[in-house]
């Protein structure tokens, strides 16, 4: 049979490369050209990468592979390619402007590898106004209180419900679901 007839149950999969310096700087700037990392997000996606190559190479040294990472990781934070305290703000300034509650935010920074010490330093403080405003900027997204496009049963409460697993505490997210339309589109235009 030839290689075209060959169902695809038959065909090996292709062996994973072996790792290298240049392999890991090269598949390390290919994957930061496509997505934004913290070092720790980073270093974990590298790491998975190892395992599986030297699940296909028994041969290699696992150690010496981290330790080939370890200057790639210094390498791309000298170049700044890889820089937590800019990879943080630019998360902040999304999820703010989405609306995201401050709980929300220290998790997702978290989840991301953002340093404990980083994410204390650079989180926001908002006054009560700002706060409303953020959770204001949720129920709208996701059309809750005045900006519900139909009646359900049970607004208030599901409302109520989304916003505090938002992270939203209960005064403003009552707060968000006892205005009206005119008063929502008010506070938004402030």
């Amino acid at each position: 049979m030839d290689k075209k007839s060959t169902p695809y149950s038959e065909t090996k999969p292709k062996k994973r490369k072996k790792i290298s310096a240049s392999y890991l700087e090269n598949a390390g700037a290919y994957y930061l050209e496509r997505f934004s990392a913290s070092t720790a997000q980073f270093r974990k996606v590298m790491e998975r990468k190892i395992g599986l190559s030297v699940k296909d190479h028994p041969e290699q040294d696992k150690n010496e592979a981290l330790k080939l990472l370890d200057a790639v990781v210094t390498k791309f934070e000298n170049l700044g390619y890889l820089n937590d305290r800019l990879y943080t703000q630019n998360l902040l300034y999304g999820l703010n402007a989405k609306g995201s509650s401050l709980t929300k935010i220290a998790m997702t920074l978290k989840q991301k590898g953002v340093p404990a010490e980083l994410i204390e330093e650079m989180m926001p403080q908002r006054s009560r106004e700002e706060n409303r405003l953020a959770a204001l900027l949720w129920a709208k997204k996701k059309r809750l209180g005045a900006f519900a496009t139909r009646e359900r049963e049970n607004e208030k409460q599901k409302g109520l419900a989304s916003l505090a697993r938002s992270g939203f505490d209960y005064d403003t997210a009552n707060w968000v679901m006892s205005l009206d339309r005119d008063e929502a589109e008010d506070w938004l235009k402030n």
